[in-house]
């Protein structure tokens, strides 16, 4: 599947929403589990819309009563499913590959387009100015 064929993957829509990927964080960093009080403790605000996609999509779980077309409170719990659980784990690796490649990086670097000649020296060569 490609973007080029103007077909993109439900997630990748999905994380691409603002806000999304926080909350998905947020809950990684709690442990997988935190109420609404919690996720907005680590700086997610009034952010509902986005849970209720992440949990109607599957990536995560709501627990306690009410529909999901009700405004949560305080107390309510989310919890990453293993499919949000997956998004996350493949973020952080996302995040290693490229500072992996960024150690690598070196001015003139062969496989680097961006990189300028070696006799021109800038802070970072592989990031245009």
């Amino acid at each position: 599947m490609s973007d080029r064929d103007g077909v993109r993957p439900p997630t990748l829509d999905l994380i691409a929403e603002p806000g999304v990927v926080e909350i998905l964080l947020a809950l990684h960093s709690s442990g997988g589990v935190a109420t609404l009080a919690q996720l907005r403790a680590h700086g997610i605000a009034q952010q509902t819309s986005q849970l209720r996609r992440l949990v109607g999509s599957g990536h995560l779980q709501r627990h306690g009563a009410g529909s999901l077309d009700l405004e949560p409170d305080d107390q309510t719990t989310f919890t990453l499913t293993p499919i949000g659980e997956g998004v996350v784990r493949t973020l952080y690796r996302i995040c290693q590959w490229g500072d992996e490649l960024r150690a690598q990086r070196a001015p003139g670097h062969p496989w680097c387009p961006r990189c300028s000649p070696p006799q021109v020296v800038r802070r970072d060569p592989c990031i245009p100015r």
